[in-house]
């Protein structure tokens, strides 16, 4: 319950924050603001109910070391290490500020995992074979394309023999509303922007066809793949949540949308009034697509 109340009470405090505050990594939201650790609480939490803890196959018991690559406020660790609490656990994350939302919660829920400094862009401060397992989550946010093949090769570097990677991201979004519509569409458009898609065209992420070939690429084998639908429609139960962290993500990227998308801040305001009305529409649909994609080094 702490972590919706914390997202209840910052919602507001996005607008101004995203509009007033720079951002200077290849993140496209502003990383140092307490609205952006809200989302990302509320976030983790969503993703895990929608994916799981860990994938299929992979054991928590069997675990010693646990390495969360881009781990924002540390919410999975802190998931993962109640569950299996002889796991040593360690989050690294290129914002300070999110690491120390990260320490305030786990001290506030008495974890213990260790919490690191480190723009994995330019690789992971690890010896060889340090981990049994590397999880990587909607890091399409930070990982350029052109990063991708030697970041998955330093997890394979990284990883002990028989130990797995798992990486969970977001794909598309669908939806049965025009303004709705309209207003996902472009968000795709936000990562094209600012070349952290994979897509030709701009209409999705591009990672979950591209995603086998890298793993390959990077001397993985055993590769997984499996998508996962998010129905955050109206009545379902992750609703609310879903369309706040949506519409923070949407609130969060204007200043992008004006400056490359030549969008005027008067549209995009427009935009929001109209799709926010069609989210209150009993009949509103609208489907999320992630995907888990798991393998091990060998």
């Amino acid at each position: 319950m702490f972590v919706f109340t914390y997202l209840e009470q910052v919602t507001d405090k996005v607008r101004k924050e995203s509009f007033l505050s720079r951002n200077d990594s290849s993140y496209f939201m502003n990383a140092n603001t307490m609205a952006e650790s809200a989302r990302l609480l509320a976030q983790d939490r969503l993703v895990t109910a929608t994916v799981s803890l860990l994938p299929p196959g992979i054991d928590g018991k069997s675990l010693h070391r646990v390495l969360d690559v881009g781990c924002g406020p540390a919410v999975w660790l802190l998931d993962l290490v109640a569950k299996y609490p002889h796991i040593e656990g360690i989050g690294i994350d290129n914002s300070e500020s999110m690491l120390e939302t990260a320490r305030l919660l786990q001290k506030a829920e008495n974890k213990h995992f260790t919490l690191l400094h480190m723009d994995v862009r330019n690789g992971l401060a690890f010896a060889d074979a340090s981990f049994d397992f590397v999880q990587m989550r909607l890091n399409h946010s930070f990982l350029q394309p052109p990063m991708w093949p030697p970041f998955l090769k330093e997890c394979h570097r990284v990883l002990r023999p028989g130990g797995s990677l798992c990486v969970i991201d977001l794909e598309a979004i669908f939806t049965n509303k025009p303004a709705t519509e309209e207003y996902y569409g472009l968000l795709p458009s936000v990562w094209s922007k600012a070349h952290l898609s994979f897509s030709l065209t701009g209409y999705s992420i591009g990672l979950l066809a591209q995603i086998k070939p890298l793993l390959r690429q990077a001397d993985f084998t055993r590769i997984r793949l499996k998508p996962h639908l998010l129905d955050v429609s109206k009545g379902e139960e992750h609703y609310d949540i879903a369309l706040e962290n949506l519409k923070i993500i949407f609130t969060g990227v204007f200043p992008v949308l004006v400056q490359k998308g030549g969008y005027t801040q008067e549209y995009l305001l427009d935009l929001d009034r109209r799709a926010t009305l069609e989210m209150q529409e009993d009949d509103f649909s609208c489907i999320a697509i992630l995907f888990s994609a798991w393998c091990r080094k060998i």
